[in-house]
């Protein structure tokens, strides 16, 4: 399988290019039939586009049966068919698009990069921001200054922001993902999951996000954090959810691969105290302790079972640490009187001890040292 690098990545060039004006106040897409592009301006949209070549990956529904992937398919074995199919694309854009769109210019280009000594086309999708452009008039009426403007072109926005959406097609098998895509304002938690673009865009390339490393890391952390929340009530009371949400974290600081067994037993660790470790136990203790161990048979089933709920369970892929945003790395404690306690790590591990007295909760915290701002 090829890898869309730095290297490939520069090697970028446009084929062919067509683009098509969509207007909130139109009702349908302003069709162009040529654009022809000078070499300042072709090299602003390879420039454009090169910063498409990085999102998440994701793969074609239904390959066969779906539209965005036929269309893309048959643009790259005809480009003849650019025009024709480049507007049948976004009129389905624009009529997936909610109400809230705001202008812009809808582009496809046929692009081609350099993998090995042969050149591979892709197809790139893009939508940038545009601006109108007025001109200004002045007249001297009665000694006052008259301004009035008329309307002159529409300017394609000359920024890095310009890009509102944006996705690079390989419906082959060069790559093993079919689209990578991504749009403005998405956060990097959203990067690697489904949410990495809207619901309508997503609609519109009817694709799913691909497994990779970097997606399975940050899900399983998800997925964890959300399960430990659901079985809060069912820990034992020395064992908080934020807790397990922290050594799902550590695990992939500390393994270089996933692995189900390895995970479970680091992320649940053991349920049964400290006291209850010794050998000479009377029988009441006994009995604790064999409560805990059933304890931990439930819950440890019940996470195996999220687990191949959501595909992860079996799996076997690097860890990829860095791929967890920070939000995720973090808990909180929030206290009726509205005071919030943000920390990284275990509670024991950042000397946080909650102890309950009277019908109160009583959070301490051990430092050294602190500061108040």
């Amino acid at each position: 399988m090829a890898v869309l690098n730095p290297g490939v990545i520069e090697s970028l060039q446009i084929e062919n290019f067509i683009y098509h004006v969509i207007r909130h106040d139109l009702d349908e897409p302003s069709f162009n039939d040529e654009i022809a592009l000078e070499q300042e301006q072709k090299e602003f949209f390879e420039k454009q586009i090169r910063r498409a070549c990085e999102g998440t990956q994701f793969l074609f529904l239904n390959p066969q049966y779906n539209n965005c992937c036929i269309d893309c398919v048959d643009i790259l074995n005809d480009t003849t068919t650019l025009v024709p199919k480049s507007r049948m694309l976004a009129q389905r854009f624009f009529t997936a698009h909610n109400l809230t769109m705001s202008d812009g210019i809808f582009i496809v280009a046929v692009i081609s990069v350099l993998i090995g000594d042969e050149r591979y086309k892709l197809l790139s999708f893009l939508k940038i921001d545009f601006t109108t452009v007025y001109q200004q008039r002045r007249n001297n009426v009665e000694g006052r200054q008259i301004v009035s403007l008329t309307r002159i072109l529409d300017s394609l926005a000359d920024t890095p922001k310009a890009l509102q959406k944006w996705a690079v097609i390989d419906p082959g098998t060069e790559f093993a993902w079919d689209v990578i895509a991504l749009q403005r304002g998405k956060t990097n938690k959203d990067k690697d999951t489904n949410e990495a673009i809207s619901d309508y865009f997503r609609s519109f390339l009817q694709v799913m996000v691909r497994d990779n490393p970097s997606s399975l890391t940050k899900k399983t952390v998800a997925s964890t954090s959300d399960w430990s929340k659901e079985v809060a009530g069912m820990l034992p009371s020395h064992v908080k959810h934020t807790d397990i949400k922290a050594r799902s974290v550590s695990y992939f600081d500390l393994h270089e691969q996933f692995d189900t067994d390895s995970y479970t037993d680091h992320v649940l660790g053991t349920f049964i105290p400290s006291e209850l470790m010794e050998d000479d136990l009377s029988n009441e203790q006994q009995e604790d302790k064999e409560r805990y161990q059933q304890l931990q048979t439930v819950c440890r089933a019940s996470l195996v079972e999220m687990l191949t709920e959501k595909e992860i369970a079996g799996q076997m892929f690097e860890s990829r640490p860095n791929s967890i945003p920070s939000s995720n790395r973090k808990s909180k404690l929030v206290t009726g009187e509205d005071v919030t306690i943000f920390f990284k790590g275990e509670l024991t591990e950042n000397n946080i001890k909650i102890t309950e007295e009277n019908g109160e909760k009583i959070i301490t915290i051990r430092t050294t040292q602190f500061e108040m701002t």
